[in-house]
């Protein structure tokens, strides 16, 4: 009975709760109660916190006056009038504040400031071996003991891609959550998504043995570089093969890159190179050349064998001709019977252009003109002669003349000019000389070294003198009248009697033949015996056969010689390498590439058989790290890995960032970001000095830029510069930055800029790539919906408030969680490495430990060095192996790393490790 009674109370308090949210006649006198119990006005709790707080310190004298005589204070309660007993009520209260005022204490609880709220966030480390070995050895066991029937965990994971289908049904369960089982814990979304991401490429890969890889445009400029011995500074047909890549990933990654319309752009490259490098006959003999100064509209004004060079518009450069005074005498001995649409390239080129070979040009120079005082002050007027004043010197009466090599005319799309030198021509007719050496064939020109108002800028003036309301017509009238003359009244340098000496000195590449040499099978054999030789091919005769078919359909024997060199370049021989160590010529040609980016040396071979046999990595590395072309690895990596494609996609606007183009940044970047990574190689320096180190390489414009942070420095509306600004190599050197901040990677200009759209900075794709390439904890894609760019570089709303909005999606939190505390740091620059003065200066939670700014950060990381270690290792392998790395390079990467825990991860040596576990 008694255990029934409590049943029925409690149903009996149901109804009656009911009877209160019903708005019934009989619930009137409760109504108010319930409408004190809303929340909704924080006065009365304010009120009543400041009584509790007061009641705590004056609960003593409270009771002292409750605990006097109650019946005095009765009797006179009773005897007077109600409002009489509020102000005796009123009176006692009054006299409490004699101890209240004593109540200092009050303010030490308000002393407690508010707990900082700080965005925080967390970075783990998974590798696919970590997982595996926490999550799945342990439910399955080393030899499968707790699973049904024979199944050793062990081979299978080392089995790889070559058991795709077994690893295609693992990946099924666990993207559909079935494994591990329910009783398990559940997998975290980061190990999941490791898990998956490998599995995914280990199901769709073939197996890495024998791996066989394109060669990347870098490669084969280099290639052709080396065996023709290029000037690539002055010439290069190569650029227009990297359109054909992708700069999300490193070429050397990517496939199915081999196509056609790939092919028909080697193939223009290829031709032009050829031609202008390898020849049947080389000329080593003197020429004997008339030489002439063209005239050029009214730059140059040509007067039978006497030039007169003037000031040109915008810096244009003047050619100089060339004419065989031989031609017609004799018939040239080469078989010429198909000239086809090559004949008017080729007068081009011998009319603007010179082979190969040592010259020395000289002339008679004379400045003419030279005393603005003995100008006509009234015919010019004043303003002209003040003009010439600034760049004649009364003192030295003379003008620079500057020379430059030039591609020959419009044969060749793809050369750049090169400055020779400059001379000082001064009054009086003098002789002068330039001394210069071509490579391959091309062209010699001039212009004056001042800068000076052109002539149309010269007529307008005096037009303007003249009359004052002067229009377009009367300027011309003065250009043709009185400045397109032979008669200029101006300073200007004639040239006379020009004569060219050579070719001297001629080198003959190894693929042509001297002009006593006999042209046979045999010389033409041994031409691309050398040709496979160096290459690190093996011979074919091939070659040899396709020279003779072509030379029967009757083309020209040196054509004939060219298209089956052309053919040799475009084989699958030439354009892919193979990383079988069972043909040593074949893996010598691939370690070359891999850390060269060239075919081998013959010290090359020597230096790998010699690491083969002592089973010791440590001195080829150094040698390859000290070799010269260790820089092309460094250029070609640095660039990749930190996608500088993207500068050239959205380069900075000119108005607002007219500094990056004035100062041509984006080479000044490249070789910033090249040189760094040489300095840790060649110092051996710890890995951590990636992100920890507070200096850079740098030359004076990127050192001034990187200590103003930009500001008013690089805002400046700034003329871009008409040509290229040179950035010469020579001028970098290692600078130490006084802030805490700035040195290493993240304060690099090439990776700011990479990860900026030209206008705003992007933290997002900051902070993914730190995440990639630093934490080695990659994001999945974002969701198809989610337009990354466009929510990051609207500025308008605070990042964090943007960030902290986003990530309440449960199904965003899981990577928002990684990337959002790197972003607000990372927001901190601009799109081209300025300070970004919009940006967040709050401070961020990662993994519990506070960063305030960039130096927090950089320390942060390097606190990290193992994982920092790890992921670079792996960079470096992706890049030199040409794949991603599999569950099968596991073991090894382990053993590199712990290797060179004890010394503290060092380039170099970890260099050394990479080579012993993966190449030797």
């Amino acid at each position: 009975m008694n255990m029934k009674k409590p049943s029925k109370s409690k149903a009996q308090i149901k109804p009656k709760n009911k009877a209160v949210n019903i708005p019934a006649s009989g619930a009137r006198k409760s109504r108010p109660r319930v409408r004190v119990k809303k929340k909704t006005n924080p006065t009365p709790f304010i009120f009543a916190a400041i009584l509790i707080i007061v009641a705590v310190f004056a609960y003593g004298p409270i009771m002292d006056a409750l605990n006097e005589p109650a019946p005095v204070v009765a009797e006179k309660e009773v005897k007077k009038p109600e409002p009489v007993k509020k102000k005796k009520k009123a009176v006692v209260k009054k006299e409490e504040p004699k101890k209240i005022v004593e109540i200092p204490k009050v303010k030490t609880v308000k002393k407690e400031a508010p707990k900082e709220v700080l965005f925080s966030g967390e970075i783990k480390h998974h590798s696919f071996n970590s997982v595996v070995n926490d999550r799945c050895i342990s439910c399955h066991g080393k030899e499968g003991e707790k699973v049904e029937g024979k199944f050793d965990f062990k081979k299978f994971l080392a089995s790889g891609s070559t058991n795709p289908k077994a690893w295609k049904a693992i990946y099924d369960e666990i993207a559909m959550n079935n494994m591990p089982p329910e009783e398990e814990k559940p997998l975290t979304i980061e190990e999941k998504e490791v898990l998956l991401a490998e599995i995914k490429k280990i199901s769709s890969k073939v197996p890495t043995a024998n791996l066989t890889r394109a060669l990347t445009p870098n490669e084969i400029e280099n290639t052709l570089v080396d065996l023709f011995d290029v000037d690539s500074s002055v010439y290069n047909p190569f650029s227009k093969l990297h359109q054909s890549y992708s700069h999300t990933e490193f070429y050397t990654t990517q496939e199915n890159i081999i196509t056609p319309y790939y092919l028909n752009d080697l193939y223009t490259s290829l031709e032009d190179a050829v031609k202008s490098y390898v020849s049947l006959r080389t000329n080593t003999k003197p020429l004997n050349l008339e030489v002439t100064m063209p005239g050029q509209s009214h730059r140059v004004i040509q007067k039978g064998k006497v030039s007169d060079l003037r000031w040109e518009f915008k810096g244009l450069l003047n050619p100089i001709e060339f004419k065989d005074r031989n031609a017609g005498k004799k018939v040239n001995s080469r078989n010429r019977k198909s000239e086809g649409p090559e004949s008017q390239t080729e007068e081009t080129l011998e009319k603007f252009s010179l082979p190969a070979g040592t010259y020395i040009f000289s002339f008679t120079g004379e400045a003419l003109n030279m005393d603005p005082d003995r100008y006509n002050k009234n015919k010019y007027g004043q303003a002209l002669i003040d003009s010439f004043k600034q760049y004649i010197p009364k003192d030295r009466y003379s003008l620079p003349v500057e020379f430059f090599i030039i591609p020959p005319g419009q044969a060749d799309a793809f050369g750049k000019t090169s400055q020779i030198t400059t001379l000082d021509v001064s009054k009086g007719k003098k002789r002068y000389e330039v001394k210069f050496t071509l490579n391959r064939r091309a062209g010699l020109a001039c212009r004056l070294g001042t800068k000076f108002h052109w002539d149309g800028g010269v007529a307008k003036l005096i037009a303007e003198h003249r009359n004052k309301n002067a229009d377009r017509k009367a300027y011309e009238e003065v250009l043709e009248k009185e400045i397109k003359t032979p008669n200029y009244p101006f300073a200007q340098i004639r040239f006379s009697n020009m004569k060219i000496k050579g070719p001297l000195n001629v080198k003959v590449n190894d693929y042509s033949l001297k002009d006593d040499e006999k042209l046979n099978d045999r010389a033409i054999s041994d031409k691309f015996k050398n040709l496979h030789r160096d290459s690190a091919i093996r011979n074919n005769t091939v070659y040899t056969y396709i020279f003779n078919k072509l030379k029967q359909s009757k083309m020209d024997e040196e054509e004939s010689f060219r298209v089956a060199m052309m053919s040799f370049f475009l084989s699958p021989d030439f354009l892919t390498v193979g990383n079988n160590k069972k043909d040593q010529q074949a893996y010598a040609r691939f370690l070359s590439y891999a850390f060269h980016k060239s075919h081998p040396s013959p010290d090359f071979h020597d230096q790998l058989l010699k690491a083969q046999k002592s089973k010791s990595a440590d001195e080829l590395a150094s040698w390859i790290i000290n070799h010269s072309h260790f820089k092309r690895f460094l250029d070609n990596f640095s660039y990749q890995w930190f996608n500088m494609e993207e500068i050239l996609a959205a380069t900075p606007e000119e108005d607002k960032f007219g500094l990056f183009h004035e100062k041509n940044f984006f080479e000044a970047y490249k070789l910033e970001a090249s040189k760094f990574l040489l300095h840790l190689f060649t110092n051996n320096l710890p890995v951590k000095e990636l992100v920890t180190a507070n200096y850079s390489i740098v030359n004076d414009d990127l050192k001034s830029f990187y200590e103003n942070g930009g500001g008013t420095y690089r805002y400046r509306n700034r003329e871009v510069a008409k040509e290229e600004y040179d950035v010469q190599a020579s001028t970098f050197k290692k600078h130490v930055f006084k802030d805490k901040e700035h040195g290493g990677i993240l304060t690099m200009g090439a990776f700011l800029t990479a990860t900026g759209n030209g206008v705003d900075g992007l933290p997002i794709r900051r902070s993914t790539w730190i995440l990639e390439n630093l934490f080695d904890s990659p994001l999945p894609p974002p969701p198809e919906e989610i337009d990354l760019t466009n929510f990051e570089s609207k500025h308008s709303e605070d990042l964090k408030a943007k960030l902290e909005s986003h990530s309440k999606d449960p199904a965003c939190y899981g990577c928002h969680k990684r990337i959002d505390p790197l972003a607000i740091i990372m927001d901190r620059f601009d799109t081209m490495g300025g300070i970004n003065g919009k940006y967040s200066r709050d401070a961020v939670m990662l993994n519990n430990k506070k960063i305030a700014n960039i130096a927090d950060l950089k320390k942060y990381i390097g606190n990290n060095d193992e994982v920092l270690a790890r992921s670079f290792t792996k960079k470096i392998l992706e890049y030199t192996l040409g794949r991603q790395l599999y569950i099968q390079d596991e073991p090894m990467l382990n053993k590199v790393i712990e290797e060179n825990r004890e010394s503290g991860f060092k380039t170099k040596d970890l260099l050394s490790s990479i080579l012993k576990y993966f190449y030797l």
